[in-house]
Order: structure tokens, then C-alpha cells, then sequence
């Protein structure tokens, strides 16, 4: 079957919830697994300044894009985070949901001219993403994040795109 993009509907909520689920137990470090039900990712399609995508794939919510817009004077850049099932990775869902949902956000809201994403950078699945959906790389938070795995300090790296 193939994958359909599209928006994120009240419909996906519990099968994205699922996914969430999967990240968590998988020990992913996203914002995503922090969600701990369906009403707050419906309360995402609620915010004026969300923008949330998704991946199908035989009714199952198999990756997760959002965009949120910042408020007054930031109105024109959001902060993007995506995440893929891990048995769909390595198939370029996430790229192009990324392009999907970037094309379809500038469609829609002309005022978003940049996209921000913020990358562990020992995540090289997202680093190569980003890079092959044309972000670049603006900065470094040196040192941002403790892995308790391997008892170092990973660096948070910082991307952009002009849309």
C-alpha cells in the first residue's frame, strides 16, 4: 500500500497517539513522547498557529510533522519537529512529508517565510533528511543534551530554511 499525506484530522489522533507510544518505548528523544493522550494532540488541531501532517500508510499513522508558527513578532518563522516509525525509516517518508507539509503551510499561510528545526547531532537520519530537503545548518548549542547511554554531551544543532 502506499503512503498518503496529508493533514492531521481528529480521526488519526488515537493512531497517532500509538506512534508516540512507539517512539517512548523505543527511548526516542522527541517531544512528541511527552504526549500522554488523544485530547492533547486534538487540542494541536484547536492552535491557530499548529500545523500538524501526517503519514498513512494502511490506516496506521506511520510518521508525524509539526509546524508551530510563533506568536506577534515571530509570525513569520516556526519550529518544525518530525518523527518516523521505526520500521518505516530509511524509506524517505520524512522527507517527504517535510516537503509536503512545507508546501502546503506556504499555500496556505503566505506571513511563515522560515522553517527551524533542532537536531541532536549525533542523529544522522535527521541531519541527512534535513540536508536533502535543502535546510541548512545556522548553529550549534554546544553541549545541550546528556546521553545517558553513552555518558556524553551531545551538541543541539540548529536548522533553517527559507520558504
Amino acid at each position: 500500500m502506499e503512503i498518503v499525506y496529508k493533514k492531521l484530522s481528529k480521526e488519526n489522533a488515537f493512531q497517532t497517539l500509538e506512534l508516540f507510544r512507539k517512539l517512548k518505548k523505543e527511548g526516542t528523544e522527541v517531544s512528541f513522547t511527552d504526549v500522554v493522550d488523544e485530547d492533547e494532540i486534538i487540542a494541536w488541531l484547536e492552535q491557530s498557529n499548529y500545523y500538524i501532517y501526517v503519514a498513512e500508510r494502511d490506516d496506521s499513522v506511520v510518521a508525524v510533522f509539526r509546524g508551530v508558527r510563533g506568536l506577534e513578532d515571530q509570525i513569520h518563522s516556526m519550529l518544525i519537529t518530525i518523527a518516523t516509525d521505526p520500521c518505516h525509516r530509511g524509506k524517505k517518508i520524512a522527507h517527504n512529508l517535510i516537503t509536503y507539509s512545507l508546501k502546503d503551510i506556504k499555500k496556505r499561510e503566505k506571513r511563515i517565510t522560515l522553517a527551524r528545526a533542532y537536531v541532536y547531532s549525533d542523529n544522522k537520519f535527521s541531519i541527512s533528511t534535513l540536508l536533502g530537503c535543502d535546510f541548512t545548518v545556522s548553529g550549534t548549542v554546544y553541549q545541550h543534551h546528556y546521553d545517558k547511554k553513552t555518558g556524553k554531551y551531545i551538541d543541539d544543532l540548529i536548522f533553517h530554511k527559507v520558504l
